[in-house]
């Protein structure tokens, strides 16, 4: 369990010294001194050198700076499991049709290459804060919770702008127009792509040409219904459909692009947070300002994406799977 204030800490620090080796071992010394000695002066005295030995845990740096890297490598392991978990997940993803073609050609950004750098910076991070002294050991609990918080958030933001894109491109305009053909290739680069098909077109959905489509097409249905009464019932039907088709790529599109934002902006983030632990004057009061502006904006992306979520859910239930 994550350590999340200076308290806890202190009591996690205090738990640990009053349970140590030397600890344990010294108390049951002293209770079978007194017991030969019928002396109960050996177990006061070891009652009275524990308690000291514990306060005296909880007020040094030392020993609490031991609790905290304990405490992280065990909360770590179970994060860093999960996140290297979805992030192979993602990978499998981002290296199918059509994602590693929109990668490949610069359409879409390498975001399993990205999340790797922003793990990196994360790493360097957390070890310049811990190595400097001005920082406190609640801030720097704070920053590296943040910072993990970010790359979950990174990857959940990917996982979302693969769906949306996979939404907006499985949706057919009535009438296609012949796409362009597949970009060349970038300098020094070989044209085969893992996943790919020799010769195939590659191309970004274009909502806003699927949104005029479905508007032209609406149109045509109101025409026909009133130039054919006895149809009217039926082309009702069929644009209140396109009509619900519209708000959702429309919202899905919307939802895109704030995401494609909020990645766009990650490294940037990273690099700020990175350059104020790294400067020569440093103050961690900046540094945690800085954190808390960032996580805001991102847990405000999260809630404007989550807000989606049921509507993307059903889209996505009624799309053939990505085995098929």
């Amino acid at each position: 369990m994550e350590i999340k204030d200076g308290t806890q800490l202190a009591k996690k620090t205090a738990a640990r010294a009053a349970l140590s080796t030397g600890n344990v071992v010294s108390g049951a010394l002293s209770l079978a001194a007194s017991a030969v000695l019928w002396n109960p002066l050996p177990l006061i005295l070891w009652g009275l050198g524990s308690t000291g030995y514990v306060f005296l845990s909880t007020t040094s740096d030392k020993k609490l700076k031991q609790t905290l890297d304990a405490d992280r490598a065990a909360a770590e392991r179970g994060v860093e499991t999960q996140r290297e978990t979805d992030r192979r997940s993602l990978e499998v993803t981002l290296s199918s049709p059509p994602f590693v073609d929109w990668i490949r050609y610069g359409l879409v950004p390498d975001y399993a290459r990205q999340y790797l750098q922003l793990r990196d910076m994360r790493d360097n991070i957390i070890r310049l804060a811990h190595d400097r002294s001005e920082v406190e050991l609640v801030t720097e609990l704070g920053i590296q919770r943040q910072l993990n918080y970010m790359l979950g958030a990174f990857l959940q933001f990917v996982k979302a702008r693969a769906a949306y894109l996979r939404i907006l491109s499985s949706v057919k305009p009535p009438e296609a127009n012949i796409p362009p053909l597949i970009p060349p290739p970038l300098k020094g680069s070989s044209p085969r792509v893992h996943g790919s098909v020799p010769g195939r077109r590659v191309e970004m959905p274009n909502p806003e040409e699927l949104l005029q489509e479905l508007t032209d097409k609406i149109s045509r249905l109101k025409e026909l219904s009133k130039k054919e009464p006895a149809s009217a019932k039926a082309r009702e039907w069929h644009v209140g459909i396109l009509e619900k088709q519209k708000t959702l790529i429309q919202e899905c599109w919307e939802r895109d692009q704030a995401v494609a934002a909020q990645l766009e902006a990650f490294p940037d983030a990273f690099n700020v947070v990175l350059g104020r632990v790294s400067a020569a004057q440093f103050d961690p009061n900046d540094v945690a300002s800085t954190m808390d502006t960032l996580v805001e904006r991102v847990e405000e992306t999260e809630r404007f994406v989550k807000a989606f979520a049921p509507a993307m859910d059903q889209m996505l239930g009624g799309l053939p799977s990505e085995s098929a």
